[in-house]
Order: C-alpha cells, then structure tokens, then sequence
C-alpha cells in the first residue's frame, strides 16, 4: 500500500457541523476536512484515464479490468472514516465500488472491506487471498442509476468497520454492512478508494473526513 499522512495530522475544520444524520451511526462526531473536488488535490487516481473533477464533482470513468480508481491521499486508523455523495450512470451490478483497503494486494497481509454499487449493492470483504464478502446489503434501500445517495465508510476499534449507503432526501431508506472482524483486522492503516469496471461511470462530491470515537452499533 502507498504511503500516506496519516488522518489524524489534519487539524479539525470547526466551522461545519456533521450532517445529523451522522449521529445515528456514530459518537462524537467531527468534520476533519471537507473536500468539494474543485481540485484533486487530496486524491491520486490509478492513471489518467480513471476521470477528473468537474463541476464540484470527481468523474470516474470505469477502464476494463477495474483500471479506474480514485484514491483518497491520507492513511486513516480508527476512529476515523469518510462519507461522500455518488451516483452512477448506470447503476450496473458488480461495476463500481467504494471499498477500504490494508496492505499489500494478493497476500496474506491484505485486508478489504467495502461494497459493490447496483441494483443489489452487495458487501466486497476480502481478508488475504481469500473472498468474505458478495452477500446483499441489509436495509431497504433500491439504489437507482442517475440518482445521489450519501455513503459513509467508518474504521472503529478492535476490527468494527461500518458501512451505510443512504438516501439524503430520506435518510430511513439505507442499507448497511457492520462487521466485527477482530485483531487480525484491528490497527491497520487504510485507504479509502473508489474504482469503476468499464461501462460504468460514478459520480462524487461533497467529501467529509470525520474523527468520531465509536460506531454506535445499537442504532445499527
């Protein structure tokens, strides 16, 4: 995994209050940093063909092989996590992701844990070589294509990692992916990314760093 500054270097932004919503998935909440993507200056993408910023968003432009990807610049450890607005073009199963990833990619170290976008947005957890994940969501939730929905993506302690993809209109319609993993998954430094198979376009804007101090599993 590419080096980063870790999370915890950024200074809080006190001027902007987390969004409420927030509070149901997590304790004491902060805003880190935002980022409206009128620069990629916090972000590396896999090559110059996976998109730009335009408009206040980033444009991913999904290449064959998952050869497109939008790479958050600082590392985060716990009690850190990120929540981003996006849309797909198509909303085609298994074509676009938003995942956390530890470690280094096809060994015995790596650690994945995120979600397919689509229809049926489904959990992509990988722990080492070996495949965890491909189940549904839990919620009620219908992601449609050409429309906004927020995500959040959260890192708690002892290998507690959250998931929620919702919608911002209504925020009772969600789907969720909490797990607790344990210390083979606890004290990791991660990044966050977004990646798109070819045929698939995503959308993002409106990005939060948040600090929080637990994922507040009750409200789960």
């Amino acid at each position: 995994m590419t080096n980063h500054p870790n999370a915890t270097a950024i200074p809080p932004t006190p001027t902007v209050k987390p969004p409420p919503v927030l509070s149901g998935f997590l304790t004491n909440v902060q805003i880190r940093l935002t980022d409206n993507f009128d620069t990629v200056d916090n972000w590396h993408t896999f090559n110059t063909g996976s998109g730009a910023v335009s408009n206040g968003m980033f444009v991913l432009t999904g290449q064959a092989d998952w050869n497109s990807g939008v790479v958050f610049n600082p590392a985060l450890t716990e009690g850190f996590g990120v929540m981003v607005n996006i849309k797909t073009k198509k909303n085609a199963d298994l074509k676009s992701q938003l995942i956390l990833n530890a470690g280094e990619y096809n060994t015995d170290n790596y650690r994945q844990f995120g979600f397919y976008n689509g229809s049926n947005p489904q959990t992509n957890l990988f722990q080492g070589k070996n495949g965890l994940g491909f189940k549904k969501l839990e919620g009620n939730l219908s992601p449609v294509a050409n429309a906004w929905y927020s995500a959040l993506m959260a890192i708690g302690r002892n290998g507690e990692l959250l998931a929620v993809i919702w919608n911002p209109t209504d925020p009772s319609k969600r789907l969720i992916h909490h797990v607790k993993l344990g210390a083979a998954w606890a004290g990791l430094s991660w990044q966050f990314l977004a990646q798109a198979d070819i045929g698939e376009t995503v959308y993002l804007k409106d990005f939060y760093l948040l600090a929080f101090r637990d994922i507040n599993a009750g409200n789960l």
